[in-house]
């Protein structure tokens, strides 16, 4: 025992303490129940339960004591004791218990811990009554606490227990300490229980509820299938070559500059970047990398611009890249530049890595950077990169808020997965955490074994369903590429790009570069479908981006994947909001 300067505070094992009763006090209850007809409907065999409510005056445990002394015409009852927890015609079927003794007892141990607390007496005929046959019956009804003093001097039932050798001459009590100990015996506050107040889930007034659920639950989904379609159409105007509006007539020296925005927070910018290639023949004038249709710069996104020069700039020595701290997001984190030369088909990269910024003590605002040998990346940037692009492919959220518009999985796609995904798993949390008539205590959660089974369960078919369905949506192209045509798709359209048609289609052929002898050889001959393609480019001065990609060059779509994954996610979500409405409705 724990000893304390006054008292015994806490024993391992409680102290068996009997105590004298000078009176028992109880309330005398007589009544009548009736037995309903088989086919009768669930409602009227709720109705006709004879069932009284107890409301316990103080807070604490006590103990329900319950003594039958007349049961009549047939020693045959049904009876219950329930603690908050109204029992129906079910439960008394599956749950009471048979009484065959008229002076049969019962008791039942309760805690008060809220207001509103109430117990329960339920009584049915028993197994020897049939349909429509009734019972006339009497009990006395008491509630007993065992009380302790604390240091305060209030009687307190914390750490007192009534225990099970309490009868009409003695109150057992259990005690885990010690000082002085007291039981009082009070008449409960009883009355005949009726189901008038009583609001069944199934009537007209709550039976919409489960039907709005599952229309909320449609209605998010809608709303974020038509905001990724949306977001779609935008981003399809991303997925573009830019040709820079600050190119000037006469420039037929096309490069192909590709601008990528590193992951970082906030590393996308509002401001304007300028860029100047230097060769070792010329130099470009200065570009603003901007487009009025659409923004650029944007977080973990790469950006590709088209700019033209009077003549060829020979090999590309210096880049000069600098922007003017402007906007509501000024600062940028440019990851690398890539410049390639239409016309010699020659790669420049160039790894920055760095921020612009401007700030009190430190500023960078502009770089004059040389071109890097083509070579494999430091571990830490392939780890970070790697990261980056799983995340934004693979990731619930990430891959919604930073969909790159050249991703194998539309982002239309990439929301039906999420909503498949936690439709399954709140469908199997709804089939294992199924109702069962107990008790949950929703203030104090312990962690049990069940709980972890449950999770592992619903996690493993969850993650597997997320899987597949991704995989599905992700295979559903067929990507038949030419490794080798790829650049020249592009130089071919690139010379389509000139001042008009006709123009584009004399540099098809030879051209000297800087009055030397070096020639360029056209690349095939255009088909009637590409001269179409052709001034189609040349009208809407933009070319496709998915040229540049040699995976997505020739795309066949697999149609029966796609219907498979949707037909997933139609039957996860269709599934969870079917068993919402069963189960709110009580047919589950």
């Amino acid at each position: 025992a724990r000893v304390t300067s006054s008292y015994i505070n806490t024993f391992s094992n409680p102290l068996n303490l009997y105590l004298v009763v000078n009176e028992w006090k109880s309330l005398d209850v007589s009544g009548e129940a009736s037995l309903p007809q088989d086919d009768s409907h669930p409602r009227d065999k709720d109705v006709t339960v004879t069932v009284y409510q107890i409301t316990p005056q103080f807070s604490g445990s006590g103990k329900l004591f319950v003594n039958f002394t007349e049961i009549l015409p047939i020693p045959s009852l049904r009876v219950i004791l329930s603690h908050d927890i109204r029992p129906d015609f079910k439960v008394m079927m599956e749950k009471a218990r048979n009484i065959t003794n008229p002076k049969a007892g019962l008791t039942l141990s309760y805690s008060v811990e809220k207001e509103h607390t109430f117990l329960y007496i339920g009584i049915l005929p028993g197994p020897e009554y049939s349909a429509g046959k009734s019972v006339r019956f009497s009990f006395k009804t008491s509630i007993v606490r065992c009380l302790i003093r604390s240091r305060h001097s209030v009687w307190v039932t914390g750490r007192c227990i009534v225990a099970y050798n309490t009868n009409a001459t003695m109150v057992h009590c259990q005690c885990y300490m010690i000082n002085f100990v007291g039981a009082e015996i009070s008449v409960p506050v009883l009355h005949l229980s009726t189901v008038t107040n009583i609001n069944y889930f199934r009537n007209r007034e709550d039976n919409f509820l489960p039907p709005l659920c599952a229309i909320i639950i449609m209605f998010l989904f809608a709303a974020m299938f038509f905001w990724a379609r949306s977001k779609e159409q935008y981003e399809h105007a991303r997925d573009n070559v830019i040709v820079l509006e600050d190119n000037f007539p006469g420039e037929e020296w096309a490069y192909l500059v590709g601008v990528y925005t590193g992951c970082r927070f906030f590393s996308g910018t509002s401001s304007r970047v300028g860029v100047r290639l230097i060769g070792t023949f010329s130099s470009s004038r200065a570009h603003v990398l901007q487009c009025s249709r659409k923004k650029t710069m944007q977080s973990y996104s790469d950006d590709w611009f088209i700019l033209f020069t009077t003549k060829h700039l020979g090999d590309i020595k210096k880049l000069h890249i600098w922007f003017n701290y402007s906007g509501r997001s000024p600062s940028w984190y440019c990851r690398k530049v890539v410049v390639y030369d239409c016309a010699a088909q020659k790669t420049y990269l160039f790894r920055l890595g760095v921020w612009f910024y401007v700030d009190q003590s430190s500023y960078l605002v502009e770089l004059l950077m040389l071109p890097q040998p083509p070579q494999s990346h430091p571990f830490y940037h392939r780890l970070m990169d790697n990261l980056a692009s799983g995340f934004q492919e693979r990731h619930f959220l990430i891959s919604m808020t930073h969909h790159h518009p050249r991703s194998f999985v539309s982002l239309t796609e990439k929301v039906a997965a999420f909503w498949a995904t936690f439709s399954f798993v709140a469908f199997l949390l709804m089939l294992h955490y199924k109702y069962d008539g107990g008790i949950e205590d929703y203030y104090f959660y312990k962690l049990r074994f069940k709980d972890l089974v449950i999770a592992t369960f619903t996690y493993g078919p969850a993650v597997l369903v997320s899987i597949v369905a991704h995989s599905l949506f992700r295979n559903k192209v067929n990507l038949l590429t030419s490794h080798n045509s790829v650049w020249n798709s592009v130089t071919r359209r690139l010379r389509q790009l000139e001042h008009n048609y006709e123009k584009a289609a004399r540099n098809l052929g030879k051209k000297r570069m800087n009055n030397k002898n070096e020639t360029f050889s056209t690349i095939g001959t255009i088909k009637d479908d590409e001269r179409k393609e052709a001034e189609t480019i040349y009208t809407s001065q933009q070319l496709p981006l998915s040229i540049l990609d040699e995976s997505l060059k020739h795309v066949h779509v697999y149609k029966r994947q796609l219907y498979i994954a949707w037909a997933i996610v139609l039957t996860a979500m269709g599934g969870f909001c079917f068993l919402i409405i069963i189960e709110g409705m009580g047919m589950a």
